[in-house]
């Protein structure tokens, strides 16, 4: 297994934080201290003094690249923005990389000396939140029919059994009632290393007993009930998380990564999406404009709100 100690942000547009993780996929090392704040490629050097546009602002949506632009065409200070920035990457906080996105211009751009913009980078938990997108299509196309859908429909096994009442709902929101795996005061936080370090981690996450009724809120974190929402997506769909990804969000917004997998090949869904962070923007910048994409909603706003 390999591990990836850096966070991420993507400041006014998504952070990510490393919690979760475990598998097989890409690694590296962590990152030492800050380089220079410098502007994206094409935009201007931060001016001494604030003097931001009032608008009205264009609204744009990267192509095959980011768009760049000064803060201050933005309506944003440099100032404020080095501000930031110098937070981020303050000795402790060990910063990868921070992204500042507006009106959809990349406004901003620093990575840590040993990294740079083609560098993948690894989500941790914050695959969870892309798992529950892919969800929210599978909806929109209806081959999941609703979040009170028996999640047994799509697992056999659980058919006939008290986990035939655990729904897609129960599933999203940590609410399936079954055991976690390994120990929280020994790993640090739920379904820690047990997890990880098996070969089957679907088998593992499938088969926890019941230990207490569908519905109840027993625990607030689990990485085996999300493990097991990829392969409510799998079954649903007929293909990997990572190809329907691809087919349903990627193709449209220009994302790609890679997802990590167990020794089964099964796509780790709650953790471990390697991608670089101009692409972790454009997902996060698909929620800021509500699930649309320069015209097509790929996820209904609904299933945003």
């Amino acid at each position: 297994m390999k591990y990836f100690d850096s966070g991420i942000t993507l400041l006014s547009v998504l952070m990510l934080s490393a919690c979760g993780g475990g598998g097989s996929g890409s690694g590296g090392t962590s990152p030492q201290a800050p380089a220079a704040v410098t502007a994206p490629s094409g935009g201007s050097p931060p001016p001494t003094a604030c003097a931001p546009s009032a608008g009205p602002f264009n609204t744009v949506f990267p192509q095959a690249g980011w768009q760049t632009s000064s803060p201050e065409d933005q309506g944003l200070c440099s100032t404020d923005i080095n501000d930031a920035l110098n937070y981020a990457f303050q000795a402790g906080n060990d910063t990868g990389a921070v992204l500042i996105i507006k009106n959809g211009y990349l406004v901003a751009e620093q990575y840590a000396p040993n990294k740079n913009s083609e560098d993948q980078v690894t989500s941790w938990s914050v695959a969870k939140s892309v798992t529950s997108a892919l969800v929210g299509a599978a909806l929109d196309e209806g081959v999941i029919r609703g979040m009170d859908q028996s999640v047994a429909d799509f697992i056999p096994s659980w058919s006939g059994t008290g986990k035939s009442a655990i729904t897609v709902s129960h599933l999203l929101t940590v609410r399936t009632a079954m055991e976690l795996i390994g120990d929280p005061d020994k790993d640090g936080y739920p379904d820690g290393s047990d997890l990880y370090a098996a070969d089957d981690q679907l088998a593992m996450s499938l088969n926890r007993p019941l230990i207490g009724t569908p519905g109840e809120i027993l625990y607030t974190y689990s990485n085996a009930d999300v493990m097991i929402a990829g392969e409510l997506l799998r079954a649903a769909t007929g293909v990997p998380v990572s190809e329907y990804l691809k087919s349903t969000l990627g193709d449209v917004t220009g994302f790609s990564g890679d997802w990590w997998v167990d020794s089964n090949n099964q796509g780790l869904a709650y953790c471990c999406l390697d991608a670089t962070p101009r692409n972790f923007a454009r997902f996060g910048l698909l929620y800021a404009r509500n699930g649309a994409w320069n015209g097509t909603q790929l996820l209904s706003q609904a299933w945003i709100n």
